[in-house]
């Protein structure tokens, strides 16, 4: 069985690691997601992680609506979530990031059993039905997964 993290932010994957849970690295776990939550990740899943594979496809930022204290890199193509711990401007992370969703990939195509474990802080969302995210998340895995 695996215990996957589809973030909101890296305390799903260091509270795992934490308690013995480990396993290598997985694309969600050090993603910053919680403005737009699963609907990013069902979007990432529905395009199996394309966009994430160039270093062109990643910017620095300050203009982010909530972590606009210091400059921080994310996606030109989910600018709500965001590389904090990651400086995704040098090849060396995006090779990184490669090995982490090739993983990811690996690991929701298998017959495996699941848990998913996602949460948000109530108070940095905007567009809060984490109920409709999670039953949208379940379709799409099923769909895409079987």
């Amino acid at each position: 069985m695996k215990i996957i993290s589809l973030g909101s932010s890296c305390d799903v994957a260091t509270n795992l690691k934490r308690i013995g849970i480990n396993h290598p690295t997985l694309f969600f776990d050090y993603l910053w997601n919680e403005l737009n939550g699963l609907k990013d990740v069902n979007k990432i899943i529905i395009n199996n992680f394309e966009n994430f594979n160039n270093i062109n496809n990643y910017t620095k930022t300050t203009n982010h609506p909530i972590l606009n204290w210091d400059s921080f890199n994310i996606n030109k193509y989910y600018p709500m979530i965001v590389f904090i711990h990651h400086d995704t401007t040098k090849q060396i992370i995006i090779d990184s990031l490669n090995r982490k969703i090739e993983r990811t990939l690996n690991i929701l195509s298998n017959n495996e059993m699941k848990i998913f474990i996602y949460y948000r802080h109530y108070n940095t969302c905007i567009d809060l039905d984490i109920i409709q995210e999670s039953l949208d998340f379940c379709d799409i895995y099923k769909k895409k997964y079987n």
